[in-house]
Formats: C-alpha cells, structure tokens, sequence
C-alpha cells in the first residue's frame, strides 16, 4: 500500500499577520500530501483475472449504485486532494480510466461555463507526478521544479484538467495502438483536486479502469507468482523482484555406455522468447508460453575428455493432460534441418521435424539423425549451438494442458568397437519444458 506522507509547509500564522501577507502579496502557495490515497483496483484474483489469449481487454468498474462493487472513494472536500495509484501489470499495452459524477460542473459564470477554481481539476500520469502545488509552474535557475521557496517534484493545480462532461483519460497506449509492452510492473496515477470555492464535496457516481494485455507470457507470469492468485511470492505487486537466473540442465545420462556411469560432459540447453516490442526474455524450464509464441533455443556443450567433435541432436515431445499416465501417447519428433520449429501441417506451416517413434533407448539411437553432422567441441571450452527459432505451434490433435519436451544431446565421433560404431551418445536427463497456454 502506498504510504502518505503527513506535512504541510504552509504553517499556521496569526490572523493579523496572515492578512498582512495576503495584502503585500508575499504568501507562498501551498503544497499537499495527497488528502485521500488509494491503489486500485484491489489487488485480487478476480481483479486480475486469468486470461487465455491475446489481445485481451479487461477492466473493473467501481458504481455506488453497486452492492458488489461499491465505490472505496469517499466524498472529495473543497480544498482537498486525490490521488489513485494503479497497478498495472507486466505485458499491457494500454491503461484508461473512466468515471462519471453529477458534481463536474462549478458555478456558473454571468458570460457562460463555470468560474475557474469552482470546479474540480485532474490528470493521469503514467510515472509518479510528486506533490500536489495549488500554483502556476515555476523553476528557479538551475532548472528545478519549486513550489513556493521550496524546490521538489510537482504537479500543479495549473496543469491539470476539467472533466465537462465525464471522464475518459488514458494513463498509457490505447487499444489499438503500437505502444511498447510494459515489461515490468508498475503504478501508474490518476490524481484529482477539487477547488477551495467548490459549491459543495465531490463525489463519484462510477469509476473505471481499464487494462489492454498484448504479451500473455509477461502477464501470466506475474499473475501466477502473486500470493493473491496461488503464487509462492510474497510481494503483493511483484515492483522490484528480478527473475532467477535459469537452472542449467546439465548431463547425467550416458546411452550406449555400458562400463562409466559419469562423465564430464555438459549440456544446458536455454531458451529466449521474443515478445511483441521485440525485446527477448529468458526461459527457464517450466514456463508457460502462448500457443504460436516464437521461441529462440540453442545449447551450450562441454564435450567429454576424449570428443573434439561430435553429431549434435535435437529431440521433442509433444504431450498433453492425457500423456502423464500413458506415454507411448507422446509424439516425438526430431529435427533434422535448419528450420522453423515444428508446427500443425494442416496450418500450413513449415514442418522441419520428422516424426520418432519411442523413448530414448539404445537399440533406437543408432537410428536417430545427425541435426549438425561433425561440429567442433571441446573438453574445456562450451561450445554454443544454435538450434534455431521458430513458432511453436502445438498438434491440432492434443487436448489440455499441453507441453512441450526437448532433449539435447551429441554422438561421439570417436570409434568406440566395431560392434557399437562411433562416439557414445550423451544427452540431457533432465529435458526442457515449455507449457503452453490452454
């Protein structure tokens, strides 16, 4: 919750000497915490829902004529301030608010509209706009905002707007637009100041807010770490968390080695997702993506003691709900060429897998193809594989929960007997994992 600073720097002065002031012109003009501070919408499941595609526009709506969404703001008094901190998740494009009151108007002028100062004036902002200062903007030399003699971060009662007839103001984007995907949380501000010589308190009939969602892995993300939806975290809004680094995948299996149990080998194998500003984001094994989500991957390889090259090969599996009780139902595919990643032939994608019946299993890997043929290793030095990027479009056949497996590994070269061929064949034990939003 934010937290509202309590001071004034206008003191109380003696009547005499305040009409003395007020007459020669020297009074300061006053700064505010804001008088009444809130952070909306409630920071709850329901608010934030779970969302299963994109574009996705969702808003929460706050009525006095409602029981089960009654407006949390009370009455605005002349002479006080308002302040609404939104918090507006990773992933959005745009943020509005709207609101409607019978109390825009102030008193009427004899030449038409409303006499300046009787009516309420406000602003949204899309970072933090300081302190409240009833005055004109001013800077002194050096280029710092001041309110009175004192200098600091202000927003002036000067620059903020009248609403005529309702309210309808966009914090950030608006729907439709190319505005960057936010990839952080942050608050965003609405603030309101209702004039000395208002008629009478201010008060909302309805307010709005309203949320464009563009990139569904940034917000799903968030969304699933708060403690308010089920996540393990402990921050209510998730300002300032980093993600942890990815945990590398490193070899442990061995196939077709039937004397050593460990090796010195290493593979980790890492992903990046690019969103819709383009910027690329890490992917650990376990993340939830969007279906058709462009995926980069590629693999870092310490080889063995004894391999200076070796064949590298990419394997996946498909699965859903259904396949965790029953996995001859997976299906394997195994990439061969420099290509996009597999896709649904019926969509018309380009299908640069090939399908590979079974799990990993010695009397198969004889039968599994080289993705690069003879690439340099080395026993001290990662070697970092390209495997490509692509649109990971999941089989039209499967159900729920869909996920998807990789598996990493490289063939030695180096002539093992004449009965087992070339290089021993080393691959992760621990695979890849990306799920995919139902």
């Amino acid at each position: 919750m934010l937290k509202t600073k309590n001071f004034f720097l206008l003191r109380k002065m003696h009547v005499y000497a305040l009409t003395m002031l007020v007459m020669l012109g020297f009074i300061s003009p006053s700064t505010w915490a804001w008088d009444n501070d809130y952070v909306l919408p409630t920071l709850s499941s329901q608010t934030y829902p779970i969302i299963s595609s994109v574009p996705n526009f969702f808003s929460v709506t706050y009525s006095s004529q409602s029981t089960s969404s009654p407006m949390p703001i009370t009455s605005i008094k002349q002479g006080k301030s308002l302040r609404i901190a939104i918090l507006v998740p990773p992933g959005v494009t745009a943020v509005s608010i709207g609101a409607e009151s019978n109390q825009w108007q102030g008193v009427g002028s004899s030449s038409g509209g409303y006499v300046a100062g009787t009516y309420p004036v406000m602003g949204s902002f899309s970072t933090d706009p300081g302190e409240l200062c009833t005055s004109t903007r001013q800077v002194d030399s050096a280029g710092n905002e001041m309110c009175g003699n004192v200098t600091g971060n202000f927003i002036y009662t000067s620059e903020l707007h009248a609403a005529a007839g309702g309210l309808s103001d966009s914090l950030y984007g608006a729907p439709g637009s190319t505005s960057t995907v936010l990839t952080t949380p942050r608050y965003m501000y609405f603030v309101l100041y209702h004039p000395v010589n208002a008629l009478d308190s201010f008060k909302f009939a309805s307010l709005t807010i309203s949320f464009v969602v563009s990139d569904l892995t940034l917000y799903s993300a968030w969304r699933s770490a708060r403690p308010w939806a089920g996540g393990s975290s402990t921050s209510l809004d998730g300002i300032g968390e980093t993600e942890p680094e990815p945990e590398p995948n490193n070899l442990t299996l061995i196939l077709n080695h039937p004397f050593r149990l460990t090796t010195d080998a290493e593979i980790n194998l890492t992903g990046a997702y690019t969103n819709t500003s383009g910027s690329k984001i890490t992917l650990k094994s376990g993340d939830q993506i969007s279906s058709g989500s462009a995926v980069t991957l590629s693999a870092d390889i310490l080889a063995d003691t004894q391999d200076t090259s070796g064949d590298i090969v990419i394997v996946a599996a498909w699965g859903d709900a259904s396949m965790n009780s029953d996995l001859t139902k997976m299906i394997w595919k195994q990439k061969v060429s420099y290509g996009s990643f597999f896709g649904d032939n019926s969509t018309g994608k380009i299908e640069a897998w090939q399908d590979w019946e079974g799990l990993v299993t010695d009397p198969e890997v004889a039968n599994i193809v080289a993705y690069q043929n003879n690439a340099s290793l080395s026993a001290t030095t990662k070697k970092t594989i390209t495997i490509g990027t692509g649109s990971l479009i999941p089989p039209s056949s499967l159900g729920t929960k869909r996920q998807v497996i990789f598996f990493v590994g490289y063939r030695g070269r180096v002539l093992i007997s004449s009965e087992q061929g070339f290089g021993y064949f080393y691959v992760l034990n621990d695979p890849f994992i990306l799920n995919i939003q139902d």
